[in-house]
């Protein structure tokens, strides 16, 4: 459950979340509005820029992104479907990170994006590597728009490669088999281990009420998790329908 809450503590504890900042370079071809949203203030700006953001975010605030399945306070709870499941996306954990993300956009068909981000210095862990040298994440993701039968749609092609202190799981089972012992992640984290993969992401409307979408996502599935889920291989996807059809168009129902 993506929107799983960690509540527990009496009094409440406050972090930061979000905190960065973000230059654009207009490069010309026409203007858009871009409007107001949240990490997003509403201004117009030229149809090919280069956008550079650099602090503290969510790696999905950038990548990844799916108008039907993306946020699970409102869509899919579930971590394979709210994301690629194979994506060991950088993160905290509390889902957060820090770096640089780099986005130029080619009119509006097309977007690349490229980052270095955060890892935790232990796998699952609140302290992030910010020297961005010895755990960190690198990835790339092109995004192309299009429409089909005049119905918008996007295809996301997403490449990532992490770098962290994991143990393998070759490792851990050898570790287990020498002490006569279960196999043990934690005391075979001998070395910097390097976890790639790929994500191939759609989505398409139908009607203005009805849509899909679909994930495939592959890493190598050598190491541990490093930030998000033991997935190695992921296929999802599903429709959304809003719930305009029986006048309530605030509603929408998942599949």
């Amino acid at each position: 459950n993506g929107e799983l809450q960690k509540g527990t503590a009496i009094p409440p504890i406050y972090y930061m979340a979000r905190m960065f900042l973000r230059q654009t370079f207009n490069l010309g071809g026409g203007q858009e509005y871009i409007a107001g949203a949240p990490n997003q203030l509403a201004s117009n700006v030229d149809k090919r820029r280069l956008s550079i953001s650099y602090g503290s975010f969510s790696a999905l605030d950038f990548f990844d992104a799916n108008t039907y399945s993306h946020d699970p306070r409102t869509q899919f709870l579930n971590w394979s479907l709210m994301a690629s499941g194979a994506y060991d996306y950088a993160a905290s954990s509390r889902g957060y990170t820090y770096g640089l993300v780099a986005e130029y956009y080619h009119d509006p068909e097309w977007v690349l994006r490229i980052a270095r981000l955060a890892m935790p210095k232990s796998p699952n862990e609140l302290d992030l590597d910010y020297g961005l040298t010895q755990e960190y994440g690198d990835q790339a993701e092109i995004t192309h728009a299009h429409a089909v039968d005049g119905q918008p749609g996007k295809v996301r092609f997403l490449l990532f490669k992490n770098q962290g202190l994991m143990s393998t799981y070759t490792d851990a089972i050898n570790f287990g088999i020498s002490t006569n012992t279960t196999p043990d992640i934690f005391n075979t984290r001998y070395a910097y281990q390097t976890k790639w993969g790929y994500a191939i992401n759609g989505e398409q409307a139908f009607t203005e009420h009805i849509g899909a979408f679909a994930r495939w996502s592959w890493n190598n599935g050598q190491t541990e998790t490093q930030a998000f889920t033991d997935i190695s291989n992921s296929l999802s996807g599903g429709l959304s329908i809003k719930g305009t059809y029986w006048g309530r168009s605030q509603d929408t129902v998942g599949i």
